[in-house]
């Protein structure tokens, strides 16, 4: 399992997330498992669901908003429904508002007013919604497709990820073209076909190292790049090397505020490679809420075009989830017996000698999330116990999250749900940091206990930051 800092997004999106993954159903069944009508539920202890990516004793899991794991089938259906044609459409049962579809419409006005053509697809996986246009028109993919390539033959053959682990990188983030036919002409076009496949698109698409494909398709591509990377281990360290590359739209009008992952491309060699496009997920919510966005043009080598749209599509993502919220929110007024219900009940565990806890609220801003009391004092330097999992607050008061505090691995969520506990060790190498599961890190930077350090691809500590 590899771990990575990810730069904590706050933002009232960032919220409705939280608020969305606590309006859960009430359970009263043990902590676990359940499968229900051929879909597997897992509970916490206090019998609320988790919602989107979520890892539980080490595995990462995809959870809808039902609280269900999400299966990959189910979001290629999502997409295959959309309609086809121009025209903002929306996908499930999203409603766009007017002042969206506007926005939207005003963007793709600019980009057809210079005389390109465009289309989108934007999913939210978790709420099963989104929005498109012109799904079905092909554009040629330019180097977008080293994003798709690159994930379909890790995902077939993982130890090329360290064997290759430099070329990949220069094609992941800096777009080398050289590098990319290296890596094509070494390992073929086997795992290409074969994750068009999975990805239930026409397989006669990924014959080639470059291609033409719709944004239905690679937001089908894409699919399966985001289940890759959190659901699987060696997926979750490739995923790393798509958060900063060196251009695209997505990243760099979203990749301020959140996590993306994204791969761009952009040519002009007319009359028949003339593109621009992206493609890739942004991660909402409280880090863990994907949302995958396809774009594609024929406009000439310039991702600048496209910054307008990502921001038209990322303002509808948060209508999206805040009519999640509202769904979730009159769902639970008015769910008056829960099915799932038993004669069973919850233990109560209080400690009946302990003193009566404080009420805490969790708060963020453009910084991260805290905790705050009614009287405005907020937990530091402090581990908290918050709806069955442990967070730690920093001396500033900010939760941690993608770091080692004190042996812990905090997740995303900020929230202690890793067993295995780390440590330093010194041998005649140098310094390494072990988990009691034998991982390690190494060709990468991990933060213990607020300080980032840099482990080589041996796992011995090289740098240390600061200095």
């Amino acid at each position: 399992m590899i771990k990575t800092y990810f730069k904590k997004a706050c933002i009232i999106a960032m919220c409705i997330s939280l608020l969305l993954s606590s309006t859960s159903i009430v359970h009263a069944k043990e902590t676990g498992w359940e499968e229900k009508d051929g879909r597997w539920y897992y509970y916490y202890a206090d019998g609320t669901t988790p919602v989107g990516e979520v890892t539980i004793d080490g595995t990462g899991y995809i959870f809808t908003a039902e609280g269900y794991v999400l299966d990959k089938n189910e979001t290629l259906d999502l997409i295959d429904s959309a309609q086809s044609g121009y025209g903002v459409k929306p996908i499930g049962d999203y409603e766009p508002s007017p002042e969206i579809v506007q926005k939207i419409e005003s963007e793709l006005s600019s980009i057809y007013g210079t005389g390109a053509d465009v289309g989108f697809m934007l999913i939210d996986p978790i709420l099963k919604k989104g929005l498109t246009s012109n799904a079905d028109t092909e554009f040629f993919s330019a180097s977008s497709i080293k994003g798709i390539y690159v994930a379909g033959l890790v995902y077939s053959n993982p130890t090329v990820l360290t064997t290759d682990y430099n070329t990949i990188n220069s094609i992941i983030t800096y777009s080398d073209n050289d590098a990319y036919s290296s890596l094509f002409n070494k390992y073929g076009n086997a795992s290409h076909i074969s994750w068009f496949e999975m990805s239930h698109v026409d397989t006669s698409h990924g014959s080639w190292s470059y291609t033409n494909y719709s944004s239905r398709m690679l937001a089908k591509l894409w699919t399966s790049n985001m289940f890759y990377f959190y659901t699987n281990s060696t997926g979750y360290q490739l995923g790393q090397m798509y958060q900063n590359p060196n251009a695209s739209a997505i990243h760099a009008t979203l990749g301020g505020t959140y996590k993306t992952q994204t791969k761009a491309g952009w040519v002009n060699e007319p009359p028949r490679y003339i593109s621009t496009t992206d493609g890739g997920i942004v991660y909402k919510g409280n880090g863990n809420h994907p949302i995958i966005m396809a774009i594609n043009s024929n406009y000439p080598c310039n991702q600048d075009i496209l910054n307008g749209l990502v921001s038209a599509l990322n303002e509808a993502s948060d209508e999206i989830m805040n009519q999640g919220l509202s769904l979730r929110e009159s769902e639970k007024s008015e769910d008056t017996e829960n099915p799932l219900d038993t004669d069973e009940t919850i233990p109560d565990q209080k400690d009946e000698t302990a003193p009566a806890a404080p009420v805490y609220t969790w708060k963020c801003n453009s910084t991260g999330w805290w905790l705050e009391e009614a009287d405005g004092s907020y937990p530091h330097s402090t581990w908290m116990k918050m709806d069955g999992y442990w967070y730690y607050f920093g001396e500033d008061g900010y939760m941690a999250s993608n770091e080692w505090i004190d042996g812990y691995y905090l997740s995303i969520n900020g929230a202690w749900d890793y067993e295995p506990t780390g440590s330093w060790g010194l041998n005649s190498k140098g310094w390494y940091y072990m988990d009691t599961s034998g991982w390690y890190p190494k060709d990468e930077w991990s933060k213990i206990n607020g300080t980032w350090y840099y482990f080589n691809s041996s796992g011995y500590l090289t740098i240390t930051w600061p200095y």
